[in-house]
């Protein structure tokens, strides 16, 4: 049963709405249910191995699909610094999935909100607002087509970590403030290293 609703689920199929709750007391009913994720984890890699590790420098067969990755810019990351102006984790995360899902022939993306609900784990309402903030901080544009069709989506390339902190001020604020703060631990923590050394002469 669980191997058919996964697929179903992934594949976009509708699941009648009455089988909603019969799945999910289906899926309580596991043994696991209640483990914490390091002992399913643990148990599956006794049983069947452990995960392969993710090298990027492997080149895939003809079909295999377990070396995908996302393309993501290398100065997203910081965008972690626009809290301020409402960007999240998760806003980046769908930012992502919008690049998965850019068709390189008609330069666009037209994933639909429902499609990248699924995909993320959050509501359709955190998926609008989410696309409001990409569209705000100049990460996406967005061509609405109408009732019952889906937005296209054209993901921009995010700006250099330079141009970024020189934009928006209370990016480079929280920039400032984060390096503080993570200089003072540094330095603490290089102290009691230095102290432990002394310790040993």
């Amino acid at each position: 049963m669980s191997k058919h609703l996964i697929e179903t689920l992934l594949n976009g199929e509708p699941i009648h709405e009455t089988a909603y709750d019969d799945y999910i007391n289906t899926i309580k009913e596991r043994t696991d249910y209640e483990k914490p994720a390091e002992a399913i984890t643990k148990e599956r890699s006794e049983i069947y191995g452990a995960q392969p590790v993710f090298d990027k420098s492997v080149k895939p067969e003809e079909g295999d699909r377990t070396l995908d990755f996302i393309k993501m810019p290398t100065d997203l990351r910081y965008y972690s610094y626009m809290s301020d102006y409402g960007m999240t984790e998760s806003a980046m995360i769908l930012y992502q999935l919008i690049i998965d899902y850019f068709n390189k022939e008609e330069k666009k993306a037209y994933p639909s909100q429902y499609r990248l609900a699924m995909e993320t784990g959050k509501s359709v309402r955190t998926i609008n607002h989410n696309l409001k903030v990409l569209r705000s901080v100049g990460l996406l544009q967005v061509r609405r087509t109408g009732i019952g069709a889906n937005n296209e989506y054209r993901p921009l390339l995010p700006l250099t970590s330079r141009e970024l902190f020189e934009r928006y001020p209370k990016a480079l604020e929280r920039y400032v403030k984060h390096g503080k703060a993570v200089g003072k631990i540094r330095r603490r923590d290089e102290k009691r290293k230095q102290d432990k050394e002394a310790e040993w002469e």
